[in-house]
């Protein structure tokens, strides 16, 4: 039987899993594309003052959750279409939930009147991304922490303004 699972806005009160979810999951998966070291720097800027920051910086945070009201997701956009994270728990991989929570993120930048999704994503979730429709801008190195890490400037083009007729 397949799971099913559901979306809803995240607020403040998320903030403790939102960050757990998100050290864990860069901890266990993004381990397969970066190194130790990396994934360490990467994984320790997910303190809950950071997430009061990014909550405060205008982005809209959206939840997925199971049937048992459980953490399995996240993303957050901003109205202009930037799609600043998309994380999936380590143990819910390959379920659907990362699609779903990118439908969300590009339906809100679409009602938020953008015509383009863009994010920064790592070399884990790029297939990901490229298999949703997104194209690859650039790569470039960005460093966290000290540690220079790759990841991948992408865009998705998500409305047309007018038809041709």
């Amino acid at each position: 039987m397949k799971e099913l699972f559901s979306v809803r806005p995240a607020d403040r009160r998320d903030i403790p899993k939102l960050a757990g979810l998100f050290r864990d999951t860069v901890l266990r998966i993004n381990i397969r594309d970066y190194t130790p070291a990396q994934v360490r720097a990467w994984s320790a800027r997910g303190t809950e003052e950071r997430w009061e920051e990014l909550f405060g910086s205008g982005l809209l945070f959206f939840a997925a959750e199971d049937e048992r009201r459980e953490l399995v997701g996240f993303v957050s956009v901003s109205l202009s279409g930037h799609i600043h994270s998309l994380f999936v728990h380590a143990d819910r991989q390959g379920c659907g939930i990362a699609r779903l929570l990118l439908e969300t993120a590009e339906e809100v930048a679409r009602r938020g009147g953008a015509c383009t999704c863009r994010s920064e994503v790592s070399v884990t979730a790029r297939g990901f991304f490229e298999k949703q429709g997104y194209e690859t801008v650039a790569g470039q190195e960005v460093v966290i922490n000290g540690e220079r890490l790759v990841n991948y400037v992408m865009r998705k083009r998500i409305w047309e303004a007018f038809a041709e007729f």
